[in-house]
Formats: structure tokens, C-alpha cells, sequence
């Protein structure tokens, strides 16, 4: 009796992930005929290539299109449904891979997916399989893992192909038992493993929703399919019965798609034909032979979910205990010593334990970072095969970067001992729970020069930056008007912090004189290597910038005057600033430096980059001697605060043609008949 159907979603549009009715009604109808039959579903997260992303999933964006599909599921019958929820996501063939580094935004999407089905239809049973492809690399099977809790089933999925070339140059029919041989023990046999491991850390079973044979005809480049190959097909059916590996469900991919010619069940392709027929007759005979034998599949284990695990694969997480294997070994692990106590996002954790077997062996030790909370997996270290001693202690330590996207909580770090073949599971014990904090960050300091300028000066900043942890960060200097308006900015090159050492910077802004007189700011903002996060940041540093003001070289009307006569001094003014200033006037003479007359204006009020003539007019004083006078120009400001200094307009003066004293006359004069 087949108990598992398998179904995948269109990719399309959100109406076609929702459901797509005729796709599915066979399905309920050949579940309803059998309780015990169950669908597995291959889910989109998203329909392809119209901008939907990892994040806006992660964010719940998505969550209203998958409670409509948790609502069909249950009314058309399929409660108890596993979901494959984003299969295959760590192929770049996908629309949901993520990219190099952003593994966590999947297990963000992944954990949106199954709230938003659990809330929906909360009684249904229905299930979620984790399912990347089997090449996937240690470090993103970890990173993508959504969290314990989230996850029902750790799959795989896996086809006959040999990218490493064991199959290059094989026959069209397909390649021999030694090439099939070698691509098992190198390639294959390694992935499974590889998920066996991580589902017992996890405590959970393992899946293979896909698999099947490769062809040497649709794949091409090598080409890589090992074609017609029984070897594969009994390797993978041995290792799926074998119980130690738990297996709980598998689909073999029965089907010549038009990437894959994999089918082998129906009669045998008559030359030039792929439809509903086999091209491997040796694998489907291998295939039937084997099912058979193994007669009818178990499916309550995988339709109750996960077995209770056993004394050894437990044990307490705030002491060392013991775990025994009765058939071979007792091995203590000690709850990992974690420094420092509290790591810091983007920083490092070192976790150290030790490691003793009572009898003389080779054991395989894990050191796994999760998430206190959910068990989700952040890194995990595997040590090469290691010889014990008996009764000797070995010293087992690992440095994790703690992700920068790893959000602060408590994670502990767990100390699994595997048996050399990776099947026997003898000690997992976890550390006490410790807190992973936010960074900080400081920028102060921030100091400007001159905090006060006229318009067309510089001006230069300077600051302190400090991180908790070593980091590249981007600082830079922002200069904007009172209502936030950003005037210019200095975005200086990366630094790279040194933990809790605080590091110079600084720039200078050359201000225009086109900017308005008025009250400014400048701003740090000091951003990530990427410019996606601000990590720090020092506001609103005041800057004030002056009018500028402009007073010409006075001009002297004449310039050469005799003393005791008149000349006029003009000056021409301006002011980027409407504004009221007072224009003085000054005779000097330029030998001693002595101001011998000033001439002070009233107070005038000037427009805003629109310049005056001023004019004063001079009486030279008797009393002044001869020589080169000059008349200066002071521009003052309404409250007689100095603005602007002009010297050297050149006057010369000259004596007076007619500068003689005249004494007085006392005279008689007579004149003929009287006196005068």
C-alpha cells in the first residue's frame, strides 16, 4: 500500500500557491478512499520572478496568501498534510534561494510559513518539512534551520548525479558498477550522512520527499545522470530501510520531466520515445525487487511525527552527566565552558568541553551553536575523527562569529559525540544558556571648528568612534539647515574597529557662499559595511554661519585737496543678509596712523545681495599740516559689532594758496577837512 502522495505547487501567482483546484481534486479523492493515506505538498513561498523576497516572508507579508491555502488544505480533506515548504531552496535554480549569507532570512520565512498555518487551521495536524537539496553545505543547513519547534521532518533531496565527474565519459545506457560505486561512497553516502547527523541532533526523522535516477540524455555537461544504474537504486533503498538511520518517509520522483528522465515504472521506451515508459530496465527490476522484500511500509511513525528519543540521546543542560551504550562505550562531555559570558552580536563566542571515554575508541565530536529557545542551529563544528584513550580527557574547543543578523537571546552550545560512522549518537549535553547581547557603539566627540563662520569659509569635524567588537564600519559627517535640509555631507572611507578601542575621525566642509546666513547642524552617522544599519550616531552640533559683507576700497573725490577745502569718500556695501549696518568713514594720515576726523552714518538698512553707494563729505581742518592721508572704511552691524575693515584709499593734501596770516591794521588817515 503507497500511504504518501506528493504534490507541487505552480509557482505562478499567488492564486495558483493558494490552490489550484484540478491539480489537487484526484488527490482528495484517492486520499479519502484510504485514512491512512496522507499528501505531501511541495509549497511556493512566493510566485517567481515579480519581486516578492525572503525578508517581506520573513516580515509576515505573505501570511494572509498561506492561511487561505491552511483553509483549502483542511477542506478538501488533507489534514495531516506534510508541507515542503520552499524545497530545494539551497539551489540556486529557485526563487527562494537566498544568497551567500542571508541562509537566516529562509528560517525567518520558513517560521512565518508555519505560524500562519497553525494559526489558520490549528487542529490539523499538518506538518512541515524541512527540505534543502542533499549538496547543501554544513554552514547553510545550519543557518537556514528554522528552529526546532517549526519542523517536523529534516529532508533531502537527491538524483543520480555525479557532479564531481565520476560518471564523465560513462555509456549513453548508463555507467558500470565501479563508477556507480565510487559516486556513492564520495558523493552520496557523505550527504546522507551529513542529514542523519543533523536530524539526530535535532531529534527528528529524516525525509528523502525526492529522488530518483539521473539520465545521460536531458543533463547535459558532463553529461552527469549515471543513467540506467541499479547500484544506486539498491544503495538508496538499503540505506532507507535501515533503521538506524530513521527514515521516515521517501518519494521516489517517478516521472520523465522534461529536466530528467528519471520513470521507472511502465513498460520499456520503444526507441525515440519518452512518455510513460522506462528507459532503465535494470533499475526498475533492482527497484521492485528490493520494495518487495521490505514488503508493506510502517507509515504510523511518520503520521504520529517523531519517536520519544532515548536515554542517549538526552541529558540534563547545566551538568555533566553520563549517557551508556550498553553494546560499546560510556562517554562523558562536559557542559561547554562559553567565554565571554556574554558575546556580543557580530562578535565571538569560544566554547570549550572536554571529552572522555571509558574505553579506547574514535569518535567524531560536534560542537553545535543554537538558539536557546527554539533549538534553531547557528554554526556547527565538526572535529576529524579523533582517537580516545581510555579514560583520558580530551580538550575540545571552537571560536563561532556569532552572525551579525543573529538577534540577541539566550543560545547555549551543545557537545554531541558520534560514533566514527556518524550512526551512533553517544553523548549530546548542552551548556548553560548564555546571554548573546547587542553590540555597542558610541560616537561622541563631535566637535566643530570654528562653530561660527561667514559664508565661502571651511570648516573642519572631528569625532570619536567606539565598537564593542571588531567591525568595519562606515562614519559620515552630514551638514544640513535647522528644518533637517541637507546641505552636504562627507561619507569617509571604511574603518575597521578594534574592540572597545575608540578610533579618530575626521573631514572638513568648504561652505558655500551661497548659503543663507543662519543656524546649522552637523550630524555622525556611522553605518555597517553594507549601509544597511546605522550603529551609531551624534546629532545636531550647532554651526552658525555670518552674512557676508563687503565694503570696497573707499574712493576720494578728489584725491588731492587743499586744507581748509572739501572732498567726498564713497564705498560701496553689500550684505548676503537683509540687514541693518552703519558705514564710518576715517581720515588718516599716514605717517603717524593718527585718525584725525571720522565721519559715522546713521544706521541703513541694506537688502540681501543688493549693494549701496555710501558717500560722506569732508571739510579738511586749517589746522592739519600737509601730506599723503588715507581715508579707511569700518562696516559695523546695528550694534556697532565690527563687520568689515577696508584701508588705503590714498588722499593727498596740499597748502592753501592763500594760507598766510593777515594782522590786523590800525591807521590814521587824514583827509582834508577832518580826521578818519
Amino acid at each position: 500500500e503507497v500511504g504518501l502522495g506528493q504534490s507541487h505547487q505552480p509557482k505562478e501567482n499567488w492564486s495558483k500557491i493558494e490552490w489550484e483546484g484540478w491539480q489537487y481534486l484526484p488527490w482528495a479523492n484517492w486520499v479519502r478512499a484510504n485514512p491512512a493515506r496522507r499528501l505531501n505538498l511541495s509549497v511556493s513561498p512566493f510566485p517567481e520572478n515579480q519581486g516578492y523576497s525572503l525578508e517581506a516572508c520573513a516580515s509576515g507579508a505573505y501570511d494572509s496568501h498561506y492561511k487561505i491555502l491552511a483553509n483549502r488544505i483542511v477542506a478538501n480533506g488533507f489534514e495531516g498534510a506534510i508541507l515542503r515548504f520552499g524545497w530545494e531552496f539551497s539551489g540556486n535554480w529557485m526563487p527562494w534561494y537566498p544568497a551567500a549569507g542571508k541562509a537566516s532570512t529562509f528560517a525567518g520565512c520558513f517560521r512565518s510559513f508555519v505560524k500562519a498555518v497553525r494559526a489558520a487551521e490549528p487542529g490539523a495536524n499538518i506538518q512541515f518539512d524541512y527540505n534543502p537539496f542533499f549538496d547543501v553545505s554544513q554552514a547553510v543547513l545550519a543557518a537556514a534551520y528554522p528552529g526546532d519547534e517549526y519542523v517536523d521532518y529534516i529532508g533531502l533531496d537527491l538524483y543520480d548525479t555525479s557532479y564531481p565527474g565520476y560518471y564523465k565519459g560513462c555509456p549513453i545506457a548508463g555507467c558500470d558498477s565501479t563508477a556507480a560505486t565510487n559516486n556513492w561512497n564520495n558523493n552520496q553516502l557523505p550527504a546522507l550522512k551529513k542529514f542523519v547527523a543533523f536530524a539526530k541532533l535535532h531529534n527528528k526523522p529524516v525525509s528523502i520527499p525526492e529522488w530518483g535516477l539521473g539520465d545521460r540524455i536531458r543533463i547535459k555537461d558532463d553529461p552527469k545522470g549515471g543513467g540506467d544504474n541499479p547500484v544506486f537504486i539498491r544503495n538508496m533503498l538499503k540505506f532507507i530501510q535501515d533503521p538506524s538511520n530513521r527514515v521516515a518517509y521517501h518519494s521516489y520522483f517517478d516521472v520523465n520531466a522534461r529536466d530528467n528522465y528519471a520513470q521507472i515504472s511502465g513498460p520499456l521506451c520503444p526507441p525515440g520515445s519518452t512518455t510513460s515508459c522506462t528507459l532503465y530496465p535494470k533499475s526498475a527490476a533492482a527497484y521492485l525487487e528490493l520494495i518487495t522484500a521490505a514488503g508493506a511500509q510502517d507509515i504510523d511513525f511518520w503520521k504520529s511525527g517523531p519517536t520519544t528519543p532515548t536515554s542517549t540521546e538526552t541529558s540534563t543542560s547545566t551538568s555533566t552527566s553520563t549517557s551508556t551504550d550498553t553494546n560499546t562505550n560510556t562517554v562523558v562531555a562536559t557542559s561547554a565552558v562559553i567565554t565571554p559570558a556574554s558575546p556580543y552580536v557580530g562578535g565571538e563566542v569560544n566554547a570549550a568541553t572536554e571529552v572522555t571515554a571509558t574505553k579506547a575508541d574514535s569518535l567524531i565530536v560536534q560542537l553545535v551553536f543554537k538558539n536557546h529557545t527554539d533549538s534553531g542551529v547557528i554554526e556547527m563544528k565538526q572535529f576529524p575523527l579523533k582517537s580516545f584513550a581510555a579514560g583520558k580527557p580530551e580538550n575540545m574547543a571552537n571560536t563561532f562569529l556569532i552572525p551579525s543578523s543573529l538577534s540577541a537571546g539566550a543560545y547555549r552550545v551543545d557537545t554531541a559525540v558520534y560514533s566514527a560512522d556518524l550512526k551512533k549518537l553517544y553523548k549530546l549535553q548542552s551548556s548553560s544558556p548564555f546571554s548573546v547581547i547587542d553590540p555597542v557603539y558610541v560616537a561622541d566627540g563631535l566637535s566643530v571648528t570654528p562653530s561660527t563662520l561667514i559664508a565661502g569659509g571651511a570648516v573642519t569635524v572631528d569625532a570619536s568612534i567606539t565598537s564593542s567588537i571588531k567591525e568595519s564600519l562606515i562614519p559620515e559627517f552630514v551638514l544640513h539647515n535647522d528644518q533637517g535640509i541637507v546641505i552636504a555631507n562627507k561619507k569617509l572611507t571604511a574603518i575597521s574597529t578594534v574592540a572597545g578601542i575608540a578610533q579618530h575621525v575626521a573631514s572638513a566642509f568648504d561652505i558655500p557662499e551661497s548659503l543663507a546666513p543662519g543656524a546649522y547642524a552637523i550630524d555622525l552617522i556611522v553605518r555597517n559595511a553594507d549601509e544597511t544599519k546605522v550603529r551609531a550616531e551624534t546629532r545636531n552640533v550647532p554651526l552658525a554661519v555670518k552674512p557676508i559683507h563687503k565694503a570696497s576700497t573707499a574712493v576720494v573725490n578728489p584725491s588731492s585737496v587743499e586744507i581748509g577745502a572739501s572732498f567726498q569718500a564713497s564705498t560701496f556695501v553689500s550684505s548676503s543678509a537683509d540687514e541693518s549696518m552703519v558705514v564710518e568713514f576715517a581720515l588718516r594720515n599716514v605717517a603717524t596712523g593718527a585718525v584725525v576726523e571720522k565721519k559715522t552714518q546713521s544706521p541703513q538698512n541694506f537688502i540681501a545681495n543688493q549693494g549701496e553707494l555710501v558717500t560722506a563729505l569732508f571739510n579738511v581742518p586749517l589746522v592739519l599740516e600737509p601730506g599723503n592721508y588715507a581715508i579707511d572704511t569700518t562696516l559695523f552691524s546695528a550694534s556697532m559689532e565690527v563687520l568689515v575693515q577696508q584701508n588705503g584709499a590714498a588722499l593727498s593734501l596740499i597748502p592753501a594758496l592763500y594760507s598766510a596770516s593777515v594782522p590786523a591794521l590800525t591807521a590814521s588817515v587824514v583827509i582834508a577837512g577832518g580826521q578818519v
